[in-house]
């Protein structure tokens, strides 16, 4: 029986919106996601002189709570601004990639949308892109005011081609009733990976035939957060760098793949047959978890009861502590007809104001410095968590989204399906990705 699953059944499992899906990386052609109905969602104040309203139509992939968030946004606006119009569609995952480069191919689509930081690059050689205006935001003040590392994939040829939104973090979530339940402190949590592994280990419980009534840690059906950022912690580096180069399958990655396959493979603590497909987390069957910072405002909506307790990724002893980021970006179309006004929303919905809203209520971090420091929303401790480790975090690499998720994902694979070597498995992995990265941009 093939256990394998598909980057969208562990979508719809995690119900998270900052990593999964994507676009494969490539100009020209673009890998395209199954084609779904969207869902368009009009806001603003009905139209009563038509010809005086600057129309702009704003695309993103769905998420509950970032939707509910983005469409009060756009009420306020259009309340603040009633010469605007704004037209948001919140776009089914399965078909968001598809129906943007279909739209921007066509010459039409939105006048704004949201893409992974990873594949602007993608955007910006089909010359899809608008550049952020000086009178936005000069790019003194985009170097100084936003966290560096959120911007780094947005900047082309000296100009940068968007703002940063969805910036997230990657830590660890514990269940703290079942921490306590195990006579463990959710507080204090485990610090360095082999702390992890033994919390897993006591956090584990089956039953008398060996079948898995709680997992320690949830890592089998959604090992990515573990793939990027373990790598990466144990380098204090991007296992893939600014030229393309992939050393992951170096010393320091077969070490790092070697832990997170042991989970599975060695120590048991989980398995990709235990409650495959359901949100375990969030149903009290995982204690713990390391994901996105996002996770912390899903939990809002679906397990509304649980209290958590959100802690740095333990890190490889001896080393320097570190925690994964990754960022989408909003983005202006190059063939929208109301550029100016693109901007202005851009410019609004990235506001400091905008983004105390999405940290409070979305599950998201803030890429403006000042709203790190905002005392208001740090009186929450997870919030704080988030918030301290963010600007030192180690951003995320590969260029690519699918593409460079497929590959990856089949490391893990060929290691626990398969029973291959894991230093085998990583380097046929890592050939695989540079020949990617030399199919897209020649080098």
């Amino acid at each position: 029986m093939d256990r394998r699953i598909s980057r969208r059944q562990v979508l719809r499992v995690l119900c998270v919106g900052s990593v999964g899906l994507g676009i494969a990386a490539c100009a020209p052609a673009p890998t395209q996601a199954p084609a779904a109905s969207a869902t368009p969602i009009e806001a603003g104040p009905p139209p009563t002189a038509a010809a005086a309203k600057a129309r702009i139509t704003h695309w993103q992939h769905h998420h509950e709570a970032r939707a509910a968030i983005v469409q009060s946004l756009v009420q306020k606006f259009t309340q603040e601004y009633p010469d605007m119009e704004v037209t948001f569609e919140s776009v089914p995952y399965d078909a968001y990639f598809d129906k943007v480069v279909t739209a921007l191919e066509a010459g039409s689509g939105p006048d704004v949308f949201q893409i992974p930081a990873n594949i602007a690059i993608e955007f910006y050689n089909r010359k899809q892109l608008v550049a952020v205006p000086e009178e936005v935001m000069t790019k003194g003040d985009i170097e100084a005011e936003l966290v560096p590392w959120t911007v780094r994939l947005l900047k082309f040829e000296g100009e940068y081609y968007g703002m940063p939104t969805d910036v997230q973090v990657w830590p660890l979530f514990i269940n703290d009733a079942m921490a306590q339940e195990a006579g463990l402190d959710p507080k204090a949590g485990p610090k360095t990976w082999d702390e992890l592994a033994q919390w897993a280990l006591a956090l584990t419980k089956k039953d008398d035939s060996g079948n898995f009534v709680q997992a320690g840690l949830d890592i089998a059906v959604s090992p990515y957060q573990y793939y990027y950022q373990m790598p990466a912690q144990n380098c204090l580096c991007m296992p893939v760098d600014e030229n393309y180069n992939v050393t992951y399958d170096q010393d320091y990655g077969i070490e790092a793949w070697t832990y997170i396959t042991e989970f599975v493979t060695k120590h048991k603590v989980d398995s990709q047959e235990f409650l495959a497909g359901q949100e375990r987390f969030a149903l009290g069957k995982t204690a713990m978890r390391v994901a996105e910072y996002v996770l912390a405002g899903t939990l809002k909506l679906t397990a509304p009861d649980m209290t958590f307790t959100i802690l740095p990724t333990p890190y490889p002893a001896g080393k320097q502590p570190a925690v994964m980021g990754s960022s989408w970006s909003y983005v202006v179309s190059s063939a929208s007809k109301q550029v100016q006004a693109a901007w202005k929303w851009v410019t609004y919905i990235t506001s400091a104001d905008s983004q105390k809203l999405w940290a409070a209520g979305g599950g998201e971090c803030p890429s403006r410095k000042s709203v790190l420091a905002d005392a208001e929303l740090r009186k929450d401790p997870n919030i704080a968590t988030a918030f301290d480790v963010l600007p030192t975090a180690i951003p995320m690499d590969g260029w690519g989204w699918d593409d460079v998720w497929y590959i990856r994902q089949a490391i893990w694979d060929r290691v626990i399906l398969e029973g291959m070597d894991v230093a085998e498995s990583v380097k046929k992995g890592a050939d695989e990705e540079r020949a990617l990265y030399t199919k897209k941009f020649g080098v």
